[in-house]
């Protein structure tokens, strides 16, 4: 089955890995796109990908937030020896904890219905 990641950039998630990133993790950063929409799309139990198109910009940048996180997160943890240990975990910590903030706005209903409305 073919997927096309509809708000999962790679160029967002480059701006958050950086230039020290491993080129294989980077090479297959389609693979962690479609692997972030799934799960946050799991994780809130909503498909936010049916109708992004005409979402709120607002919605958008949550969403693209959540999902560049998550993929810098597996770019960094592929190898963390270009970054230096101690960086890298650092670095996931700071991408983690965005990515729990923007789960938590996105479980709510309101941002839903927001969404569905838009």
């Amino acid at each position: 089955m073919a997927y096309a990641q509809t708000y999962a950039t790679s160029a967002g998630a480059a701006l958050k890995y950086g230039s020290k990133a491993n080129a294989t993790a980077v090479a297959g950063i389609v693979t962690y796109a479609e692997m972030a929409e799934g799960v946050i799309n799991t994780i809130t139990r909503f498909n936010w990908s049916t109708g992004y198109a005409s979402a709120d910009d607002y919605v958008k940048g949550i969403l693209q937030d959540a999902a560049t996180n998550l993929m810098a997160i597996y770019v960094i943890s592929y190898d963390m020896s270009g970054y230096g240990r101690s960086i890298a975990e650092t670095m996931i910590d700071v991408l983690y904890n965005g990515f729990t903030r923007d789960i938590e706005i996105l479980k709510l209903q309101a941002t839903q219905d927001f969404y569905a409305a838009a």
